[in-house]
């Protein structure tokens, strides 16, 4: 397997893998596994920028035939077709409406973007399938790895290529819709098989409407009966890690960021294992309650992932939705889908996360020695050196029919290189800045970098940072530069940190201890 470093679509870098394809493998999938320095290892997601990109097909087992009754309308395409189902039905439930929201249409007079749509070209294609239809003994199975009946023996028989990813769940108690035993098995073995599965609200709880209770915390890493509330309302989502489900194929903001969701509500589920993306928020909910109870931000989960299951809490609102949500689903479905027969790929979070070092300095050069008044001034030059650590990745290649991995494979040193170097100097030793709020302290970094402070006899501190292009930055050095000292003497000197200069002074009190014990 080789590999180069590529600056990605988002501008802070990513790593193109390429490798041999198995021989006399024609249709072999391949699926690529990275592992971040010394984290666990993870599937990466199919990277949507590249050329021979497929787009990723998706299941949608849309509530309908259930113990709710739910509003019937007309879906048309981008190009004002009417859209059916796999039954060749129009005129379909409004829990259908994934469709129109991933590749641009209308449910009736409302018209909808393809929020699953990457620099114009739609990424995303949904297939639609009645729950009623897809949950009759083997028909799972049959729909998620597009089988078809044969003629002859009435078993079922590979007709096509499974779907890279299913969704259910996309109504209020997803209509009332329960898979059966045989239904639940054919998620299992779907999940299992490495296929990406998105659980909507109401699906994996501890309520009436316990569609997928018993697999959640195996298959989605949530508790369905853990410390977290029912009830708890909101319209906000607020995003609580950052990585390629927040940025493709739309880009949703970083770490705090709030996105405008249709109403849903907490429904018990506690994450136990899987990532969290996103919260449920509101500035309304009883603060001292939370605290009483002992609930964390694991208590109110909006978005969640688990390998290739997850689970969101849209559909409380029976197909109404915000843009925002909407792109929330489509970045859903990309991170699900993880199988690909291409021999190549880039991984577009393959970033610099890691922090520089901390900053060397060092004092090369004091001149200009002068006096104003009753002050002694004198300009010290610093030379500063930032190293930019970088992140490490790891990566495997597995071949998916047979388990086995492409060899060999590979470790790569991710780094995005020195940007800007941050100071400032008084004499107060343990003076903060940082870059948002001091930003009027950082300038542009090179390999020479030196800057010259003016200081009076007296101790200085000459606080500094190093920042790298990735914007990560490195702890505070608080550099001791002894001013009196330089006012008084003619020749150059050193420098010599405050650290080293607290070491120093305790050494000079031990020995002369002693000296003053034994005379």
């Amino acid at each position: 397997m080789n590999y180069s470093l590529e600056y990605g679509s988002q501008g802070k870098g990513g790593v193109r893998l390429e490798w041999k394809k198995f021989p006399d493998c024609v249709d072999c999938e391949y699926e690529v596994y990275r592992k971040q320095n010394n984290g666990d290892w993870e599937e990466v997601s199919l990277d949507p920028t590249d050329e021979e990109f497929k787009p990723i097909h998706v299941l949608n087992v849309y509530p309908s035939g259930c113990t709710s009754t739910i509003t019937k309308g007309n879906f048309k395409d981008a190009q004002n077709v009417d859209i059916k189902d796999l039954c060749g039905t129009s005129n379909i439930e409004k829990s259908a409406s994934l469709k129109v929201w991933m590749e641009g249409g209308k449910y009736d007079k409302t018209s909808f973007e393809a929020s699953g749509a990457y620099n114009g070209t739609n990424k995303i294609l949904v297939d639609l399938v009645p729950f009623k239809i897809w949950d009759q003994a083997g028909y799972a199975e049959k729909y998620m790895y597009a089988k078809i009946e044969d003629k002859n023996t009435g078993e079922l028989v590979n007709g096509g290529k499974p779907y890279d990813v299913t969704l259910l769940g996309t109504w209020d108690s997803n209509g009332g819709c329960k898979p059966s035993a045989s239904s639940l098995e054919a998620i299992k073995k779907y999940l299992s098989d490495g296929y990406g599965f998105v659980a909507g609200h109401d699906t994996v709880d501890d309520h009436t409407h316990n569609t997928m209770k018993d697999i959640a915390q195996e298959y989605f890493g949530i508790n369905p009966t853990g410390n977290a509330p029912y009830g708890y309302y909101a319209t906000t989502a607020r995003i609580w890690k950052s990585g390629f489900l927040t940025m493709f194929p739309n880009y949703l903001g970083g770490v705090g960021t709030n996105l405008t969701i249709q109403k849903t509500h907490t429904s018990t589920q506690y994450v136990n294992g899987a990532i969290l993306w996103m919260t449920l928020y509101s500035s309304s909910w009883d603060q001292n309650e939370i605290r009483n109870y002992g609930y964390t931000k694991e208590s109110f989960p909006f978005l969640t992932s688990y390998g290739n299951a997850a689970f969101t809490q849209t559909g409380h609102s029976n197909c109404n939705s915000e843009k925002q949500e909407r792109q929330i689903i489509a970045n859903t479905i990309f991170s699900m889908a993880h199988k690909t027969k291409l021999s190549h790929l880039i991984d577009q979070v393959a970033w610099d996360y890691d922090a520089p070092n901390i900053p060397t300095v060092q004092i090369i050069k004091r001149s200009n020695k002068r006096k104003e008044g009753r002050k002694t001034l004198i300009d010290v030059t610093l030379k500063v050196k930032g190293v930019d650590v970088g992140t490490t990745y790891k990566y495997k290649v597995k071949e998916t029919s047979t388990g086995d991995f492409v060899q060999p494979q590979i470790s790569v040193i991710a780094k995005s290189g020195m940007a800007k170097v941050c100071h400032t100097i008084n004499t107060n030793p343990t003076t903060s800045i940082n870059p948002v709020e001091n930003a009027e302290t950082c300038h542009p970094y090179n390999d020479d970098y030196q800057t010259t402070v003016t200081i009076q006899d007296s101790i200085y501190y000459f606080h500094v940072f190093a920042m790298d292009k990735n914007d990560n930055y490195s702890p505070l050095l608080h550099f001791y530069i002894n001013g009196k000292e330089m006012s008084t003497q003619t020749f150059s000197m050193d420098y010599i940190d405050v650290n080293t200069q607290d070491f120093i002074t305790k050494c000079l009190k031990i020995v002369a201890w002693m000296y003053l014990s034994f005379q």
